[in-house]
């Protein structure tokens, strides 16, 4: 019979057992005797001889991991093979044990360590991305309550439409800190729902209407593209994270060209810019958390591609990246067979012949 505690002073439980001997109080009070001292004791031995079981301890460090009990009131009289089973079997099985707890401990430790990491990036964007656009906004508020007459009506627009863009870039960075953190933690829900790709680009680009009003953008989604079964919600957010990216880092005026189509059973949604492109063996760094490209000045967490690279894989698909031939990136995220529906032009037509007259 083995038993154990998780940690010390925790009650004793059995991690395997064996016959016919039924665990009470002095049985138990053997046990942790021996887990707390680390030397033999029960019946056969010095210590506590009347129990009904000899208790050995298991492990090879100073401190036992669990406790062996053998139903042998008589173990001195048994035979010497037997002994030398036993002392074998003790060996074994403490070496197994400190095998499994190491491993333990390692899984702790890298756990740990991930966890640090987390948080030390998400302390270092709350300290300074965050403390920006508020320290932004404090100035611009002071200077509008403070110096109200001084203000001349031009300069007076343009400090409120630092607060709006400021308070909006602060929204986003928070937004995507508490993405993160659900789709860490596993917490957010996937809810599915049949949607037409038009609709899903249609809302992202009216969401990044401010951010996309200097761009020429050119969209191509075939009207037999099929529907989607995707949390609306959650996937218009991986196509707002991918255009804002393509709006900060590309000039001004460039354009920016998004397409969808079928191929091999999925649907292919492709967001294409004439910016720099991305560094060489960059394509798939850029997707991990924190991670801006070299020589970026923008502000930001970092967070905005790794929470796209996250939703796809929630919705059992995928994105990438390459460089664009002629210059800038392609954003590339692929759906599925199984999450396909019907096509967008026939849902369309079966809805019109059931819509009444």
């Amino acid at each position: 019979m083995l038993e154990a505690a998780p940690r010390p002073g925790d009650p004793l439980h059995v991690l395997a057992e064996r016959g016919s001997v039924p665990l009470e109080s002095p049985e138990h009070a053997v046990a942790r005797w021996v887990l707390e001292h680390g030397r033999p004791a029960g019946a056969g031995t010095d210590t506590l001889p009347g129990a009904r079981l000899r208790c050995l301890p298991l492990g090879t460090g100073a401190e036992p991991l669990a406790v062996l009990g053998l139903a042998a009131p008589d173990a001195q009289a048994a035979p010497a093979p037997e002994r030398d089973f036993v002392e074998a079997f003790l060996r074994q099985a403490s070496l197994a044990l400190e095998r499994a707890h190491l491993a333990d401990e390692a899984k702790a430790a890298a756990l740990q360590a991930r966890t640090e990491q987390l948080r030390s990036s998400l302390l270092s964007a709350v300290s300074h991305d965050l403390r920006t656009p508020l320290a932004v906004i404090t100035g611009a508020a002071t200077a509008l309550r403070d110096d109200t007459a001084a203000i001349r009506p031009a300069e007076r627009v343009e400090l409120v439409d630092t607060i709006c863009v400021e308070a909006h870039r602060l929204e986003r960075l928070v937004g995507n800190i508490l993405d993160m953190t659900r789709l860490e933690s596993g917490t957010l829900q996937v809810k599915r729902e049949w949607v037409p790709v038009d609709e899903l680009v249609g809302a992202a680009l009216t969401r990044l209407e401010s951010e996309l009003e200097s761009r020429p953008i050119t969209t191509e989604l075939p009207d037999e593209l099929p529907l989607l079964s995707v949390d609306p919600v959650l996937f218009e957010q991986l196509l707002v994270n991918v255009l804002d990216n393509a709006a900060r880092y590309t000039p001004a005026a460039s354009a920016i060209d998004l397409r969808a189509r079928t191929e091999n059973g999925a649907v292919v949604l492709e967001i294409a810019d004439r910016g720099p492109g991305l560094p060489p063996g960059a394509e798939n760094k850029i997707f991990e958390k924190f991670v801006r490209g070299p020589g970026n000045t923008e502000r930001g967490a970092g967070l905005g591609l790794a929470i796209c690279r996250a939703i796809a894989e929630s919705h059992g698909g995928r994105i990438e990246a390459e460089n664009r031939e002629g210059g800038g990136a392609t954003f590339r995220i692929r759906m599925p067979e199984l999450e396909l529906g019907p096509s967008e032009a026939s849902a369309r037509a079966e809805a019109s012949r059931g819509a009444p007259p």
